[in-house]
């Protein structure tokens, strides 16, 4: 058993980061699907997959024109381009180029008909076919992972962009919640009983909060309702504050006898009035603000998994028996 003062407090702030980090990331989401900047890297990056001349116009014909993409646009805005396009939908609006009228779609069809793709995608239809055993559903499946693979491009142009936004949020995140790594060291350490109950707590709260491969986060309310955050382009506003208040909830819960959010002493007490070296002080909030804001650029993801590791560390994976409880 590793139940250390040191594991509870990493489990403490770990799980703070992991909370401001699933934050950050809803509001990121928003300010890029304001700005547009989600959707318009993701059509750069599909018209940039060729360099056919006629990829483009078949891209704008084919495949944004498709069904299986107006099904992703905003019910209240159908010109507005989609954020975000599953690989599923973006196979399934080639091959329906494919099909000729209402007749059932077969490889040897896609052959016949193969000449309304642009050249380079031509080679690349085919080239599945043959790999295809003469199922349409395969060669789905393989321009799903062909896509799904180019796609990684438009992920890092897309990072790229939003990084200086994200650091601003961030930086405006830890300020307004009080985010400060070094004081969340020095006050946890204090009172080692209320740190354990609180890591208890947190491991306890772990095993309910889950996270598919897109980074999703599925957790429950008081009630016990589901809410889980998503994409930008299609949650609706109030379900993603909804996600934020019950995200800042139970790290309240957990931490109320530790280290809460916010500045519970006020913030001129917090920045200031704390001991005889008020500058010493604010250099410190200073530095404890600025970690934590290079914490956040890591991503929820990151500390989830981290932090289930060092919960599995801690305790081997047993459920811990006791819960927070107000002194």
């Amino acid at each position: 058993m590793f139940d250390s003062l040191i594991l509870d407090m990493v489990i403490l702030l770990f799980f703070t980061y992991f909370i401001c980090s699933v934050i950050l990331s809803v509001l990121v989401e928003m300010g890029a699907s304001i700005l547009k900047v989600r959707a318009n890297d993701l059509e750069k990056t599909i018209k940039s997959l060729f360099f056919d001349q006629k990829w483009e116009a078949y891209v704008n014909q084919h495949i944004l024109s498709s069904p299986f993409i107006d099904a992703l646009k905003k019910a209240n805005n159908t010109n507005e381009k989609p954020s975000y396009i599953p690989a599923e939908n973006f196979a399934k609006a080639i091959l329906e180029s494919l099909r000729t009228g209402n007749a059932q779609l077969t490889t040897v069809s896609i052959q016949q008909n193969i000449a309304v793709l642009p050249a380079d995608l031509q080679k690349v239809v085919l080239g599945y076919i043959d790999t295809a055993n003469n199922k349409v559903e395969d060669l789905q499946k393989q321009l799903e992972g062909f896509y799904d693979n180019s796609m990684t491009r438009a992920s890092g142009w897309y990072k790229k962009k939003v990084k200086p936004f994200s650091i601003i949020i961030a930086s405006l995140l830890v300020l307004v919640l009080n985010i400060d790594t070094i004081e969340i060291i020095q006050k946890s350490t204090k009172n080692p009983k209320q740190l354990e109950l609180a890591a208890n707590a947190i491991q306890q709260e772990m095993t309910q909060i889950k996270m598919d491969t897109s980074g999703a986060i599925e957790i429950s309310d008081a009630k016990g309702n589901k809410i889980k955050t998503g994409r930008a382009d299609t949650a609706i506003l109030t379900q993603i504050n909804n996600q934020v208040k019950v995200i800042t909830a139970l790290n309240e819960k957990l931490n109320s006898n530790v280290y809460s959010m916010g500045y519970k002493d006020g913030f001129i007490n917090e920045w200031w009035e704390k001991d005889n070296s008020p500058w010493r002080n604010i250099f410190l909030k200073i530095v404890g603000m600025f970690l934590s804001v290079l914490a956040l650029q890591v991503g929820s993801t990151f500390w989830f998994d981290t932090l289930n590791k060092v919960i599995n560390l801690r305790g081997s994976g047993k459920k811990p028996e006791e819960s927070l409880k107000n002194p």
